[in-house]
């Protein structure tokens, strides 16, 4: 009998030993992945504020164009639409 609770113990801690290396790998596997992640996220955001800074400078530039350039003029008299009257629900036969 203390032949078989030698196996046992040894195949046990040498289970617990190779389970505890899997999850030492695997954390060490998340953080490396987690770092990486980390790294894209912040290369996004530069990259999204390079794109805003041009955004920004094209309008700028558009802004900054003169339109009797391209043709255009300012209106001779000015007209706005009127909006029409709401649909209303009344009781017309009282």
């Amino acid at each position: 009998m203390p032949n078989r609770t030698l196996t046992y113990l040894g195949a046990s801690f040498g289970g617990m030993v190779a389970i505890y290396i899997a999850l030492v790998i695997a954390t060490i596997f998340l953080a490396n992945w987690q770092t990486e992640m980390v790294s894209r996220v912040n290369d996004a955001e530069a990259s999204i504020g390079m794109l805003e800074a041009e955004y920004y400078e094209a309008i700028a530039r558009v802004n900054a164009e003169d339109p009797a350039q391209f043709g255009f003029v300012r209106p001779a008299k000015k007209e706005f639409a009127r909006a029409a009257d709401a649909p209303s629900v009344t009781r017309a036969g009282e």
